[in-house]
């Protein structure tokens, strides 16, 4: 009895504010952050409120804000030169309590320096890889010195921040000659929304996590390696096969990216692909069954024509939340018998270019009559098209697009087939 009291009167003691660099064991109790070593999943979060995530256009690197109440996420902060301290401040409130760094290159931990002496962060998570530049010395000097509880993550660990659950999914030791394939990889169940963030990991890391069995149907990507062909190899879009694909790069960058190889592939296994250099930063907010997408206007680059959202302006511009799209689906028919046609109804901006995808089993829908069309002048839109006799009995994602004035929304909703 002595032995479990004071068992529980640790686990209710105050979080200590001297700073620490621990590699993970059993499990961690850190205020508002649990971190577990786990094999087996995860319940996932049950939704409270909207989700709003915001994948950064900070140029040739990778950030993305988690905005969930009060609690804030942060996974990266591209070059150093990216301004993401300043970016992310209208959606901050108060502390961040995470920030995640992916691996030690500089467009990926460059911008948490600021980050770390201008917030105060409570919870400082990383590979536990080192390195020799400046630029990791001084991220390593700025986490180090702001007071922030520092975690080394490795595959099976637990990430919780407030309601949060993010499984780390790679690396698994951080060993390989190349730390593009130890990046932290992270998954992120919110309600019947499934987020998967690959950093850099490239064909081999996803091979492994593949053959591991790791893997599933994800609904929104962050797409490997900013869009590059050593990543997202058929054999890994197969299985994951997501909604939503969302790169981060920069315009006219001196690599290329992303491949239109990538983007291809993408496409054809039925992504809505959205990216930084062409779209600015990508909004997607979602309360655990359906999401929208905001973008800002960006620059044409050469891809634009395999993407969603481009526009004809030099540079990227900030647009307002009052010129953005807005997109609602109004009904759709569910249930519905195999061999009956169904209706989906949206409304949007008049005259808005729309698109909508209906998903089944065997990939995207091919009836006539999911054309693309042309919201009315009340915003209204409506698409009618039959159910195979053949088709599979289940209940079935259905991704709706809309386009004005360069920007794009887009949402999702579930049918059943019976």
């Amino acid at each position: 009895m002595i032995g479990l009291l004071i068992l529980l009167s640790s686990c209710l003691s105050p979080k200590s504010t001297e700073h620490s660099t621990t590699p993970i064991s059993n499990t961690t109790l850190i205020e508002t952050s649990v971190l577990t070593q786990t094999t087996t999943s995860l319940t996932p979060t049950t939704p409270g409120e909207e989700l709003d995530m915001h994948f950064l256009n900070v140029g040739e690197g990778d950030s993305i804000l988690l905005d969930y109440g009060t609690t804030d996420v942060l996974i990266d902060g591209g070059e150093e030169s990216s301004n993401v301290a300043n970016l992310i401040k209208p959606y901050v409130h108060g502390d961040l309590e995470a920030v995640i760094a992916t691996h030690y290159h500089a467009d990926h931990i460059g911008g948490l320096i600021n980050v770390f002496k201008d917030y105060h962060v409570d919870n400082a998570f990383w590979n536990g890889e080192v390195d020799t530049t400046q630029t990791y010395l001084n991220w390593k000097s700025a986490m180090d010195s702001s007071g922030a509880t520092e975690q080394i993550v490795k595959r099976g660990d637990v990430i919780q921040e407030g309601t949060l659950t993010f499984n780390v999914l790679d690396p698994v030791i951080t060993t390989d000659s190349d730390p593009d394939q130890d990046c932290i990889v992270l998954s992120l169940q919110y309600g019947s929304e499934s987020f998967l963030f690959m950093a850099d990991d490239g064909q081999p890391a996803e091979d492994n996590l593949l053959a591991a069995g790791l893997l599933h149907h994800y609904d929104i990507l962050k797409v490997g390696h900013h869009g590059s062909d050593t990543a997202s190899s058929p054999e890994f879009l197969n299985v994951v096969k997501p909604e939503i694909a969302i790169y981060e790069c920069g315009i006219n960058n001196d690599y290329g990216f992303p491949k239109a190889d990538v983007i291809t592939r993408l496409q054809q296994d039925g992504a809505t692909v959205y990216g930084t250099d062409t779209s600015g930063t990508v909004e997607i907010i979602t309360n655990g069954g359906s999401q929208n997408v905001r973008t800002e206007e960006g620059t044409q680059s050469t891809v634009a024509t395999s993407i969603t959202t481009s526009a004809s302006t030099t540079g990227t511009t900030t647009t307002t939340s009052s010129t953005l799209s807005s997109l609602q689906v109004i009904s759709v028919t569910s249930p519905v018998a195999r061999g009956a046609s169904a209706t989906l109804i949206a409304k949007t901006v008049p005259g808005a270019q729309c698109t909508i995808t209906v998903n089944y089993a065997s990939g995207p829908s091919t009836a006539s009559g999911l054309t693309p069309k042309i919201a009315d002048s009340s915003g209204n839109v409506s698409w009618t098209w039959n159910i195979g006799v053949k088709t599979t009995p289940g209940t079935w994602k259905i991704v709706v697009t809309s386009t004005s004035q360069g920007s794009t929304t887009t949402t999702t909703t579930n049918f059943t087939v019976n």
